[in-house]
């Protein structure tokens, strides 16, 4: 357990001391103020490197030798948070190494891991310059892959990482006579942009995530404590506060042997150099191409974006009653709970992108009361010339409670379909029950994709765990699995 007794930091009041009496370029008795005279006898030069720290490059400010000194921050500070436009701050480093080009110009810095400055550990000794260390701003460019134009561009940031774009800035991206179908990863639009590729890490640790890597690494030299506040008593002089934020984050470096806790601070700056260098591999700038097709299309993630007149379905109708030329399907859709009615005719497009339509359930009982002379389930009554594309109907499921001496009429797709297109469509899981009302008195008509069909052209259908249970007297259109 540590108990220190209370140290009282001064430093930002002998900065804004120390500057109020010597940065104002104030004199006595005709003499320009000395800061060393003072007892501030270390100068230490900010050097924003591009940056600006409240409005300018280069901020000077004057302590203590063997002081802690005072890191830029904030907004209302001296000495604020740095700022850069594009570049994000990652650290002050006490050199630097000048990269030019031919001409001699200077076109960057190299910083070493070890040249970092850490502001709970390090004292100024003497005169010096601290460098800002900038890295470029991880940023996403959203690109038209047919016209290369950039339709938006964000940077990358915890809250706003590498994502789809909001409903709202699709609106923004739209393009006139065209529909926004997906992102990819590639310009020729071959292979869909993974968005769970990413996962964000934020730039620097935090001190609490660095130490509990040090104690990993030296389980031997460093100890987890727990802190205790000390009373309210003035620290003397001449006792050692260095480890006193050590102690705060619950942490003790039990050993005063030399190398070995150079060998920790050494250990630390790595672990922020390697932070750095991931960051910039993992959000450095990319590029997401857009694909558009012509035609007005509806782009549903939801179930409810298939509704329209007070049903969930296929209508070829968005849901402001406005016709639409197909459907782009732009998430996977779980359709567990929800009555999915029949469409009629549909000669439209649905542009799957590999997503899934999950869990659609066809209940078809008979009422106690019912005048219907037949009985019907699928997602159309009929397709005619449709287009359906990179789509899976995953635990599909048609169920039949129909009383006796009905006509029943089933097709999972559509109950007639005429030339009609199917590529790279799959059924996985999909089970039809004719239930009891299939007894041989009335005429069953089973189809697992169509019922019935016409010069229709199926590439790269298939069927997995397709059950299908009915009398010997049905008449079933198997098309999957031939």
């Amino acid at each position: 357990m540590i108990n220190n007794k209370k140290l009282h930091r001064m430093i930002p009041i002998i900065i804004i001391l120390a500057s109020c009496l010597f940065l104002s370029s104030c004199s006595v008795k005709d003499k320009t103020a000395d800061p060393s005279e003072w007892g501030y006898d270390c100068t230490v030069t900010y050097d924003a490197l591009g940056g600006t720290i409240n409005s300018r490059e280069i901020r000077e400010t004057y302590y203590m030798k063997n002081s802690y000194i005072f890191k830029p921050s904030g907004s209302t500070n001296m000495l604020i948070e740095p700022v850069k436009d594009r570049f994000i701050l990652v650290g002050w480093y006490t050199t630097k190494e000048d990269i030019k080009d031919a001409n001699g110009n200077v076109t960057g810095h190299i910083f070493k891991s070890e040249d970092r400055w850490d502001f709970d550990e390090d004292r100024v000794q003497n005169d010096m310059t601290l460098y800002a260390r900038w890295i470029p701003q991880g940023k996403i460019d959203y690109i038209d892959a047919s016209t290369d134009e950039v339709m938006f561009s964000k940077n990358i940031t915890e809250e706003s990482a590498v994502q789809e774009l909001s409903s709202a800035v699709e609106m923004l991206i739209a393009k006139s006579g065209y529909s926004f179908e997906g992102y990819y990863s590639d310009k020729n639009l071959r292979v869909p942009y993974d968005f769970t590729e990413y996962v964000h890490v934020a730039l620097i640790p935090t001190n609490e995530e660095i130490y509990e890597q040090v104690q990993k690494k030296f389980p031997n030299y460093v100890n987890k404590v727990k802190y205790v506040e000390p009373a309210d008593v003035e620290a003397s002089a001449e006792q050692d506060t260095s480890d006193l934020f050590i102690n705060k984050l619950g942490y003790e470096i039990a050993t005063a042997d030399v190398e070995i806790r150079t060998a920790i601070r050494k250990y630390k700056d790595e672990l922020y150099e390697n932070a750095i260098n991931f960051y910039e591999e993992n959000s450095s700038s990319k590029a997401i191409y857009l694909k558009y097709i012509e035609g007005g299309y509806a782009n549903i993630t939801k179930v409810d974006d298939l509704k329209s007149g007070g049903k969930i379905w296929f209508s070829g109708l968005d849901k402001l009653g406005n016709p639409v030329d197909g459907y782009i399907i732009s998430n996977d859709i779980d359709f567990a709970g929800v009555s999915l009615t029949m469409a009629e005719t549909f000669s439209g497009k649905i542009i799957g992108n590999g997503y899934s339509l999950k869990n659609i359930t066809f209940n078809v009982s008979s009422k106690k009361i019912d005048n219907d002379i037949s009985k019907s389930a699928g997602l159309f009554k009929e397709l005619d010339g449709a287009y359906i594309e990179n789509l899976t109907f995953e635990d599909m499921t048609v169920k039949l409670n129909v009383k006796s001496g009905i006509p029943v009429f089933v097709g999972t797709l559509a109950i007639q379909a005429n030339n009609t297109d199917l590529k790279n469509v799959h059924f996985e899981s999909l089970t039809i029950d004719t239930g009891r009302g299939d007894d041989g008195t009335a005429t069953y008509k089973i189809g697992d994709v169509f019922l019935t069909d016409e010069n229709n052209k199926l590439e790269n259908v298939t069927g997995s765990n397709v059950t299908i249970t009915a009398s010997e007297t049905a008449q079933v259109n198997v098309l999957l699995g031939q």
